[in-house]
């Protein structure tokens, strides 16, 4: 009865300082830093880890430092990318406001 007790009191003790939640960092980055917009619609990654990032004033890929910007002169029939998909295939595309689906960018 005792061994019980202590290790209940034990456990009463101990609980609190593991259930601490983890905190998570993260970096905020804006057109100073390279982003093609100041309003992101749309994120995804493509399968070598690019992340992709669709902006009202374009697309934004970036390789975990920088950013290469595409727009119109691209290639892009809008600079307004409401949304962006990536396929097991490595081909990236995108959805703009007046026009349907088109296909945009091999990844590679």
């Amino acid at each position: 009865m005792m061994n019980a007790s202590c290790l209940a009191l034990l456990m009463l003790l101990t609980i609190p300082y593991s259930s601490y939640s983890q905190e998570y960092g993260y970096t905020h980055y804006d057109i100073t830093d390279g982003l093609a917009g100041s309003t992101v619609y749309c994120i995804t990654q493509d399968r070598d880890g690019f992340i992709w990032t669709g902006t009202e004033t374009g697309v934004s890929r970036f390789d975990g430092t920088h950013f290469k910007n595409f727009s119109t002169a691209d290639g892009l029939p809008d600079i307004e990318v409401l949304q962006l998909f990536g396929d097991s295939r490595g081909l990236l595309s995108g959805h703009w406001r007046l026009r349907r689906l088109f296909i945009v960018f091999w990844t590679r």
